[in-house]
C-alpha cells in the first residue's frame, strides 16, 4: 500500500475518513502557498550561491564554488533553469556568478522559480516520511494529523519555498533515520539497501547530516543498550555487520557520486610541503609523508569542506539577538528560535506530546521513544555552535516535533472529555497562525515576538532580502522619484526596476525617501551604531515584513 493510501481506519470510522482527506487537503494547499511564493520575493541571500555552485555541475562537471556545502541539493535547484537553457557565466564570485545565470536569459523572475521549484521534491518527500513514520509506528490517524501539522509549520514553508540547502537536509535526514528504526526492528538487505541509500543522500545535501546521523544513531543504540530492547533472535550480530559495512560502503558511493566520482590529493602542493618540513625532519619519512598527501583520493573536497567549516566556526558569524551584536553566539539560541518561530499552538501539543510519553514498558513501541528523543539530540548538538544564523539550521527537528504533536492529538481525541476541546483548540490556532503569516513564512514569529521582531532577531529568521520586489512596486505606486536604499541582499537593486536610487550613508543624514532592511537598522546599528540618525525617525511604512520606509524632511536634524 502507498504511504499516502489514507483509505479506511476501521469499517465505519468516519472520523478517519474525514481526517485522511484534511490531510491530503493540507498538504494541497502547502504546495499551493510555496507555489504562490516563488514568485512574490527577491532573490534571498543565499540563493545565487547556490544556483552558481549547481550550475557549474552540471554544466562544467567541475564544483570548486565554496566547499562548505556537499552538491546535491544545490544540483536540486539548478537543474530547473539548466533545462531552461541557463548555463554557467564563469564569474570568480559564487553570488554574482548565481545572478549572472539567473539574468543571462530574461525574465529573471522565472528562472529564480525554477530554481525555487528544485527546493519542492525534498518537501514533498518530508511529508511522505512524517505520514509512514506516524502511520507505521503511531496509528494511520497520527500519521495524517502530525502531516497536517507539519505541512503547516511557517519556518517549513517559508525554507521550502526558495532555492537552498536546508529543507534537503530535513528531509534526507527525516529518510535516514525512518529508515534506521526500519532497521533496526526488521535488519534484512532490503532495508540495508535503503539505508545506505538514506544516508549518502543526508550526507550529499549538508554537512550538517555529519553531526545530526551520529549523534541519532549512538543515541538509538544507548537507548535499546539500556533498556535491553530490540534483540530479534532472527538476526546475528555478524549478519548485522555485514549489512551495516554494506550499508557504509553503498554511502560512500552515492556521496562519492555526488562528486561525480573525482579523485584529487588532499594538499595541492608539488615537491615541497613547509608545514610537513616544520615538523618532519627525517628524509624518509618526509617523502612518505609527500606521497600520502600528494595520492589521488576520492571525496577530498569532503576535507577541504570541514576546513572550511573549522575556520568559519574558528573565526564565528555575526548575528543579533535582542540588541546584542555578537560573533560567537549564544548557547541558547537555538532552542529560543524554536519557542519563537514556532506557532504556539504546535509547540504547546509538542511539550505535551513529550510529558504525556507513557512509562517505559513492554507494551510500548520502543519507536515512539526514539522519535521523541530524536529532535532532543539533534537541538542539544546544534546547541554549543558559534555559527547562529538561524531557525533554518535545526529544521530537522520538525518532522519529529509533528509527530509527537499529532499524536497527543489524536490520542487526547479519542479519549474524549475536556482534554479534547484543548487539543483542538490548539490545532486550530496554530493552523490559523500559520494562514495568516502567508505568504511571508521566512520572518514568521509566533505572539511572543510578533509585535517587533525585529528588536528580537533579524538575519534568516526576518530578513534575508525577500520584500525588495515588493518595495519596488511600492515606490511605484507613490511614484517615488528618487530613493536612498540600505539593502542587505546578494543581488544589485538595479535590477529591480527601482526609481533613481543611491546608497543610504550609514552615518550621514539625508533627506527624502529611504528605504533600509531591518537587518541593517538593527544589526548593523547593534554592531557599531551605523544608521543611528535614522532611528530618530519614525517609518512612514513597512514594507513587507523586512524593509522600513522613511521620508525624511529636507533639513531635519
Amino acid at each position: 500500500m502507498s504511504i499516502f493510501s489514507f483509505g479506511k481506519w476501521n469499517s465505519g470510522d468516519t472520523v478517519g475518513r474525514w481526517a485522511g482527506g484534511i490531510a491530503l487537503f493540507a498538504l494541497a494547499v502547502a504546495i499551493a502557498s510555496l507555489c504562490a511564493t516563488y514568485t512574490v520575493f527577491s532573490p534571498t541571500y543565499d540563493e545565487p550561491n547556490h544556483v552558481a555552485a549547481g550550475m557549474e555541475w552540471l554544466d562544467k562537471g567541475t564544483y570548486h564554488y565554496e566547499f562548505q556545502h556537499p552538491p546535491l541539493a544545490r544540483i536540486a535547484v539548478a537543474l530547473g533553469p539548466y533545462l531552461a537553457g541557463l548555463r554557467a557565466q564563469s564569474i570568480w564570485d559564487a553570488s554574482k556568478e548565481g545572478n549572472a545565470v539567473l539574468g543571462s536569459r530574461p525574465p529573471y523572475v522565472r528562472n529564480l522559480k525554477w530554481a525555487r521549484l528544485g527546493t519542492l521534491p525534498f518537501f514533498l518527500l518530508a511529508c511522505a516520511v512524517v505520514y509512514a513514520w506516524g502511520k507505521r509506528w503511531f496509528g494511520q490517524k497520527t500519521g495524517a494529523a502530525a502531516l497536517v501539522i507539519f505541512s503547516c509549520m511557517p519556518p517549513v514553508l517559508g525554507h521550502a519555498g526558495l532555492a537552498t540547502t536546508d529543507v534537503a537536509v530535513m528531509a534526507m535526514v527525516a529518510a535516514f533515520l525512518y529508515q534506521l528504526l526500519r532497521w533496526v526492528e526488521q535488519p534484512d538487505w532490503r532495508r540495508t539497501v535503503l539505508l545506505g541509500l538514506a544516508a549518502g543522500g543526508a550526507f550529499a545535501t549538508k554537512f550538517s547530516s555529519f553531526l545530526f546521523l551520529p549523534a541519532c544513531a549512538v543515541a538509538a543504540a544507548a537507548y535499546l543498550f539500556w533498556t535491553r530492547r530490540q534483540r530479534p533472535d532472527s538476526c546475528s550480530g555478524a549478519l548485522r555487520r555485514r549489512q551495516l559495512a554494506a550499508a557504509c560502503a553503498l554511502c560512500f558511493v552515492v556521496l562519492w557520486a555526488t562528486y561525480r566520482f573525482h579523485v584529487s590529493p588532499v594538499s595541492q602542493l608539488r615537491g615541497t610541503h613547509p608545514g610537513v618540513d616544520m615538523y618532519v625532519s627525517d628524509a624518509r619519512l618526509r617523502n612518505a609523508v609527500y606521497a600520502v598527501l600528494e595520492f589521488p583520493l576520492p571525496l577530498s573536497e569532503i576535507s577541504s569542506g570541514f576546513n572550511e567549516l573549522a575556520n568559519h566556526a574558528k573565526v564565528g558569524h555575526e548575528s543579533y539577538l535582542y540588541g546584542e551584536f555578537r560573533t560567537r553566539g549564544w548557547w541558547y539560541f537555538f532552542p529560543l528560535m524554536v519557542a519563537l518561530k514556532t506557532p504556539l499552538g504546535f509547540l504547546a501539543l509538542a511539550l505535551m506530546g513529550f510529558a504525556a510519553l507513557p512509562p517505559k514498558s513492554r507494551t510500548t513501541h520502543w519507536q515512539r521513544y526514539l522519535t521523541a528523543l530524536f529532535p532532543v539530540v539533534m537541538l542539544a548538538v546544534c546547541m554549543p555552535s558559534r555559527i547562529n544564523l538561524g531557525i533554518r539550521h535545526v529544521l530537522v527537528i520538525y518532522p519529529m516535533l509533528a509527530i509527537v504533536a499529532g499524536d497527543l492529538l489524536v490520542r487526547r481525541m479519542e479519549n474524549g472529555g475536556r482534554s479534547r476541546i484543548l487539543v483542538m483548540a490548539l490545532a486550530a490556532w496554530g493552523v490559523v497562525g500559520s494562514a495568516a503569516a502567508h505568504p511571508d513564512y521566512l520572518a514568521y514569529f509566533n505572539e511572543i515576538a510578533a509585535r517587533s521582531p525585529e528588536r528580537i532577531r533579524t538575519d534568516s529568521d526576518l530578513d534575508w532580502g525577500q520584500d525588495w520586489y515588493r518595495l519596488a512596486a511600492r515606490l511605484r505606486a507613490l511614484r517615488v522619484k528618487s530613493v536612498s536604499v540600505g539593502c542587505f541582499c546578494n543581488f544589485e537593486p538595479s535590477m529591480l526596476n527601482l526609481p533613481p536610487y543611491g546608497d543610504l550613508p550609514r552615518d550621514a543624514p539625508v533627506a527624502g525617501y529611504v528605504a533600509i532592511s531591518a537587518n541593517l537598522l538593527e544589526m548593523e546599528h547593534a554592531k557599531d551604531g551605523a544608521y543611528g540618525w535614522l532611528r530618530k525617525f519614525q517609518p512612514l511604512e513597512r514594507v513587507g515584513k523586512s524593509i522600513f520606509l522613511y521620508h525624511i524632511p529636507d533639513g531635519a536634524p
